[in-house]
């Protein structure tokens, strides 16, 4: 089994682990991959790691079938952990795996929830848009008004009108964003330098 995880690195977030090196032991060498990201990462550093570590993974390893975890504690509005995507992230993944779910696995994919502590702003809208995908509905570009109503009222701020958070949401481009990008870069570079498969080597 492969297991691929894009996660805030552990020198910042309880428990502290998922580093670069916990790649697997023994037979299982390789099959581990971590991909450990800064705080404030946002969408475009979030999909670059996506895009160069997780096709060049599942190209070496061959599934026969795909099992993704959704987590939404990545979300900008989250308050637990420090990263700064949006419910579009959550999107283009969502359709970047059911592309590799028939790329290799002949449309097997399996998605679950995970974590995710923003329970109404940021958790439904990203699972409708997974499920959305999954199933190949077309997902409205709106929150129904009338889900909007019933749930206002727990909520201490107001609830989004859209499903996919437009681009302000994470404001505009400071340092510590920059800086983000160019640590990740540098992750991901000294993760597909040091997995078996990162020269295009097979898990197989």
């Amino acid at each position: 089994m492969l297991t691929i995880s894009l996660h805030e690195s552990g020198r910042y977030l309880f428990p502290g682990t998922g580093a670069v090196e916990d790649r697997g032991r023994g037979a299982g060498y390789g099959t581990a991959v971590n991909v450990p990201l800064e705080p404030a990462t946002d969408d475009v550093s979030w999909m670059e790691a996506f895009d160069r570590v997780v096709p060049a993974a599942l190209a070496a390893f061959a599934p026969d079938v795909l099992v993704s975890q959704h987590g939404c504690d990545s979300h900008v509005w989250d308050p637990l952990a420090d990263l700064a995507l949006t419910t579009w992230a959550y999107r283009e993944a969502a359709r970047r795996l059911h592309e590799y779910a028939h790329r290799w696995c002949a449309g097997r994919w399996v998605a679950v929830g995970g974590g995710g502590y923003e329970a109404l702003r940021v958790v439904p809208r990203a699972w409708a848009l997974v499920w959305g995908e999954m199933t190949g509905q077309k997902n409205p570009v709106e929150v129904p008004e009338a889900w909007r109503k019933r749930w206002q009222g727990l909520s201490a701020e107001p609830l989004p009108t859209e499903l996919v958070d437009p681009p302000e949401t994470t404001g505009p481009e400071t340092d510590r964003t920059l800086l983000a990008r160019a640590l990740n870069r540098r992750t991901v570079n000294r993760l597909l330098a040091g997995a078996p498969w990162g020269s295009g080597g097979s898990l197989v």
